[in-house]
């Protein structure tokens, strides 16, 4: 995935920190610079994966599938998909 970012332009950098280190140094760097937070911490990008979720349903014309195989590193995309799905269902 790096190399992927790198070769389209991204700025990669190693950081001698742990997580909370890291969002410090974000959260100053997007009060100096015009550029969106779109991490776990911003309900918004939630939002977007729920979008997700409702185009599924639309492509399969509005029947829940029984499988949907998404990355799960947080399980963002778990609670994301499953409150729109939730609520279609209800």
């Amino acid at each position: 995935m790096t190399v992927l970012a790198i070769s389209n332009g991204a700025l990669v950098l190693s950081l001698d920190t742990d997580f909370d280190g890291c969002m410090q140094l974000v959260r100053e760097i997007t009060t100096k610079v015009p550029i969106y937070l779109a991490n776990s911490l911003n309900s918004l990008r939630l939002e977007g994966q729920k979008t997700a979720a409702i185009e599924i349903l639309e492509q399969f014309d509005w029947e829940v599938p029984d499988w949907v195989i998404v990355p799960g590193g947080n399980l963002e995309n778990i609670c994301a998909f499953y409150n729109p799905w939730w609520r279609f269902l209800r």
